[in-house]
């Protein structure tokens, strides 16, 4: 049965001898006496998620997801998934065979490539994330021949435990290895103690787990 972030949390605390045995394990994410620590645990757990998944450029077991972007008549901004974190590029347009590729120097780049960027109309080759909006900007606003057109967006989602039955994105064999790290991450907010070889092994271990490739030497 997978991990949930309250298996979790237990475990981190019983790691660092806030909690003992079956008798003491928390119930739940609310504990008045020991809410601090309780925050602090799934504060570490998160960011350890997120570190993992950011240590490797290529999409890891759930952490990937699909969206379609549809193409309207004289629009090149489209709204992106409200849980994106980075745009896998490039599009794909599975209909037509099509590609989006990323532009090259990103938006700043766009603006002074087109002064006037309502002269560029037509079918798409190019994207990328105006910060202003934060939508994603075609290098060109479709016309009616290419409204229609569905381009398959793949991106990193945001990834983030929250509800104690929330499960692990991995297997328990990765959340077993992070323990000691998150204990590390745990003892260095509330003791100000941290032993970063301890936590460093224990995170490479996790990763290694995670992606099924040999360990690093380091961190």
């Amino acid at each position: 049965m997978a991990y949930t972030l309250l298996d979790a949390t237990n475990l981190l605390l019983k790691r660092v001898k806030i909690i003992a045995g079956a008798s003491g394990a928390l119930t739940s994410l609310t504990d008045s006496p020991r809410q601090t620590m309780v925050d602090t645990a799934v504060q570490v757990i998160n960011e350890s998620i997120h570190e993992l998944y950011s240590e490797t450029e290529r999409p890891l077991p759930l952490e990937s997801e699909t969206a379609n972007i549809t193409l309207t008549n004289g629009n090149r901004e489209y709204p992106l998934p409200a849980d994106l974190e980075k745009i896998r590029y490039p599009l794909l347009d599975t209909t037509h065979g099509q590609y989006v590729y990323e532009y090259d120097g990103g938006y700043e780049q766009m603006r002074k490539d087109q002064p006037q960027p309502g002269n560029y109309t037509g079918l798409p080759y190019f994207a990328t994330i105006n910060p202003a909006t934060g939508m994603l900007r075609f290098e060109r606003a479709a016309t009616s021949v290419e409204a229609g057109r569905i381009y398959e967006l793949f991106y990193d989602k945001r990834l983030s435990l929250a509800l104690a039955a929330d499960t692990f994105p991995f297997s328990d064999t990765v959340v077993d290895s992070l323990v000691p790290c998150w204990a590390e991450d745990w003892n260095r907010s509330q003791k100000r103690s941290f032993d970063e070889k301890k936590r460093n092994t224990a995170f490479a271990q996790a990763c290694r787990y995670l992606t099924q490739k040999p360990l690093r030497r380091s961190w």
